[in-house]
């Protein structure tokens, strides 16, 4: 297949990713030019986190849920929660770092 047959079947994961970049850079941006970057940062990364991994949860449960009952069996609540709980917390920290990134970057410019 033609790349551009395949850049063309994934032009939504490629206007997703650019519109997350343009995000994150407008964030970085706004975030550079505050007096107290640290403390917002830190702030939006426990938001974060907080929110994600109660929506990923929510989303597990529902799944579960719509399950049999002998298959949902399988699944152990508290390990699920955990899981996603790291699993979250290794993204956060990774967008995190991404952001932090890209605000060094535009203290430089400014």
């Amino acid at each position: 297949m033609p790349i551009e047959d395949l850049l063309a079947q994934n032009t939504k994961g490629v206007t997703d990713l650019l519109h997350h970049e343009v995000s994150e850079l407008a964030l970085a941006y706004t975030l550079a030019s505050l007096p107290q970057t640290d403390a917002v940062l830190q702030e939006i990364e426990t938001l974060l986190y907080k929110r994600v991994v109660n929506i990923v949860q929510d989303i597990f449960e529902q799944i579960l849920a719509s399950l049999e009952l002998e298959e949902s069996l399988t699944y152990h609540m508290g390990d699920m929660r955990q899981n996603i709980q790291l699993f979250v917390n290794e993204k956060v920290k990774d967008t995190m770092t991404n952001l932090h990134t890209k605000i060094k970057w535009w203290e430089k410019k400014l």
